[in-house]
């Protein structure tokens, strides 16, 4: 799947030491923000609009939770990338995505892979969406699946309690 972000300590190698990962409110979204610098700017990272998340879950707990995880991934010196893989809750009736952190660009989203956190599935793409900060009314919804449909005979249909 496409949309992976990649970060190593060799890829910013300028800003080793003071490359921070911190959750800030921006414009009233909890949003992931990676600081280069002192000097500079930080950069929007992730921006945790509840409508991709499950509904238990509060944007500021997985921003905050989150922030932590790839500061601490980030402080280890070793590259790290995010995936996503599709995963199925309640006996496969609740599809979500699981989003990992791998070490390859080219790693899928396992079974054991570092789970960084989970999406709904309520829209096609969803982790591209959150990957590329999509506001959730610009992001393409899901189209549900119908349930079963009746089967209707061919002739001409006749209730049985109708008496002529």
């Amino acid at each position: 799947m496409g949309g992976m972000r990649a970060f190593s300590q060799e890829n910013i190698s300028s800003y080793q030491s003071n490359q921070t990962f911190v959750c800030q409110d921006q414009n009233n979204l909890p949003t992931t923000l990676v600081k280069f610098s002192e000097e500079n700017e930080p950069t929007p990272f992730i921006s945790w609009y509840s409508e991709y998340l499950s509904q238990e879950e509060s944007p500021l707990a997985i921003c905050e939770e989150v922030t932590q995880k790839l500061q601490n991934k980030f402080e280890t010196g070793e590259p790290f990338f995010l995936a996503a893989a599709q995963k199925f809750q309640n006996g496969n009736r609740q599809k979500q995505w699981k989003v990992c952190l791998v070490s390859n660009p080219d790693e899928k989203c396992q079974e054991n892979s570092e789970e960084l956190f989970t999406l709904n599935s309520q829209y096609k793409q969803t982790f591209q969406c959150v990957i590329e900060q999509t506001n959730p009314m610009e992001c393409p919804t899901a189209i549900p699946l119908r349930g079963p449909l009746l089967s209707v005979p061919a002739q001409d249909y006749k209730p049985r309690w109708w008496p002529w």
